[in-house]
């Protein structure tokens, strides 16, 4: 459904704040919805669910995206200042 990519006033998808928030039974249900990993937010700092991911360092969250092959190509996903997730 498009409500899983729309973006609130903050320019952020459910996906990021799930991601921000460490709610992975959350983020499985965001994904099976449609929710797209790779999408940026719309702020100035253009990241995406990844970065989010990363910045709270939620391991649990990271390694199931990175366990889940249809997730883990977003690991090269670009954000601010075209740095992936492990610059």
């Amino acid at each position: 459904p498009k409500s899983v990519n729309q973006v609130n006033a903050k320019g952020e998808l459910p996906l990021h704040r799930a991601c921000e928030a460490g709610r992975l039974e959350l983020v499985q249900l965001l994904l099976r919805k449609g929710a797209k990993l790779e999408t940026l937010d719309q702020t100035s700092k253009q990241l995406s669910a990844y970065h989010y991911a990363c910045m709270q360092r939620n391991v649990g969250l990271l390694e199931f995206l990175y366990e889940n092959k249809k997730y883990c190509e977003g690991f090269k996903t670009m954000g601010q200042h075209q740095r992936t997730i492990l610059h």
